[in-house]
């Protein structure tokens, strides 16, 4: 191979790298907390209805006169949801005691 093929080849494989990070999502730690602390006041005995109610929640607080609304996301919020889906009855259950030990268990859910 001449090095102007393997220029073009690095450069291509370089942006097909950086485009799929791009793609990927990525959520602020700040979301993250958000979104748990939102999930940990809803009632969990419903799972189909995790992502209707986070939504009501998030997009709810909103004020009329507010000239940042804030909007639910979906991909985010669906993560949540898998992450509770994903512990096992035991944590679920101990998630259940009180809003702040579901926040410490959720968290540490979404860290694996």
């Amino acid at each position: 191979m001449t090095s102007t093929k393997i220029l073009i080849i690095a450069v291509l494989c370089t942006v097909i790298a950086a485009v799929a990070w791009w793609l990927t999502p990525h959520y602020s730690e700040q979301d993250k907390a958000y979104y748990v602390s939102v999930f940990c006041t809803v009632r969990h005995d419903d799972s189909s209805r995790f992502e209707h109610d986070m939504r009501a929640v998030i997009e709810g607080g909103n004020s009329d006169y507010a000239l940042k609304k804030t909007t639910y996301n979906p991909s985010l919020g669906d993560r949540i949801a898998a992450s509770w889906q994903a512990l096992p009855p035991a944590d679920k259950q101990a998630a259940g005691q009180g809003n702040g030990r579901c926040q410490q268990i959720m968290t540490a859910q979404l860290a694996h």
